[in-house]
């Protein structure tokens, strides 16, 4: 009886883990002040060995206005939505295979940022993430990991 519990116990723990095994690559996005009072946005993305596709929406505090957004590798996808706030980038599809492990930078978004903010404007605290997914091949869907950092000197 013994044996059996045992053998239950390491099946449930084998089980649980497989389902939890989802795609779960990653994304950081830098945030930084330039010179001349532009705030760019940096997204870079590393996958897990599983993840064939991703996307992360951020969204940018009032006052800051897009005037570029562009793809930093063939096949990205960098979208501004100037009416809600939000920035969209999307990793080249995998297309059939794992997207690649190693940090990537995805894409760039320089952000103009208007006189009547204050001078202790933060850029890290001006973009927040509002949806961050990963998918594999066969259907799973998860969060990826994301986070915002702020590298301005």
């Amino acid at each position: 009886m013994k044996r059996v519990k045992l053998a239950l116990s390491s099946a449930l723990i084998v089980v649980a883990g497989l389902a939890s095994a989802g795609p779960s690559g990653e994304f950081s996005t830098y945030v930084y002040e330039t010179k001349s009072g532009m705030t760019n946005v940096v997204v870079a993305f590393s996958g897990d060995g599983v993840t064939q596709e991703a996307q992360l929406d951020l969204t940018f505090d009032q006052g800051l206005s897009v005037v570029k957004a562009e793809p930093l590798v063939g096949g990205a996808v960098c979208v501004a939505n100037p009416d809600v706030h939000g920035l969209r980038a999307v990793p080249p599809s995998g297309a059939g295979k794992a997207l690649s492990t190693k940090g990537t930078d995805v894409c760039k978004f320089s952000l103009a940022r208007a006189p009547s903010l204050a001078k202790s404007f933060k850029a890290s605290s001006s973009i927040s993430v509002r949806l961050s997914e990963c998918a594999s091949a066969n259907g799973d869907v998860g969060a990826c990991q994301s986070s915002v950092h702020d590298v301005s000197e």
